[in-house]
């Protein structure tokens, strides 16, 4: 019987937590979570990482390596393929890296426009949906975002924010 009472409890657990996002959100979720598997997860086991897309399609990852930061931008297609657009390695002396990677700066939970952050609205919100994410060694999500491109106000740090935007476009 404590078995059983376990295993309700952890299902009721997980099932409100995907109760959270919508499908759209869950959708963003999980583009990202396969775009970063097919492309980095094998050869960043336990490193902190950043990843942020626009529209389900573009990607830009920054892979913290402790000695330098590792900076993939990536393509979705729509039969799930991934093209990989460019790989560098970077200076560990970006200082918007390193802030980037403080997950003390981000929000806890889920951020979507029906969260608490957006509770007494929000003053303007355009473009496609963004999704971002912070992942830190065990790779616990922080600041976790599904938002237009252009969105005010924005849950991220606006210098972060601006970073991932014109690194997508910009390459």
């Amino acid at each position: 019987m404590k078995r059983i009472l376990i295993l309700f409890f952890a299902l009721c657990i997980g099932h409100s937590y995907s109760q959270e996002l919508n499908e759209f959100e869950l959708e963003s979720r999980n583009k990202a979570d396969l775009v970063f598997d097919k492309i980095a997860k094998s050869q960043s086991k336990n490193l902190p990482y950043l990843l942020f897309g626009i529209g389900n399609s573009s990607y830009l990852i920054i892979i913290d390596r402790n000695t330098h930061y590792t900076r993939i931008k990536a393509n979705l297609k729509q039969n799930d393929s991934i093209e990989v657009e460019s790989i560098k390695s970077l200076d560990k002396t970006i200082g918007i890296l390193e802030k980037a990677f403080d997950k003390s700066i981000y929000h806890k939970g889920f951020i979507g426009f029906q969260s608490e952050f957006y509770k007494n609205g929000y003053e303007l919100a355009n473009g496609a949906m963004s999704y971002f994410v912070m992942k830190d060694k065990d790779w616990n999500r922080y600041g976790e975002s599904c938002l237009s491109v252009i969105v005010k106000p924005n849950p991220i740090d606006i210098e972060i924010y601006n970073y991932f935007v014109i690194g997508i476009i910009n390459e």
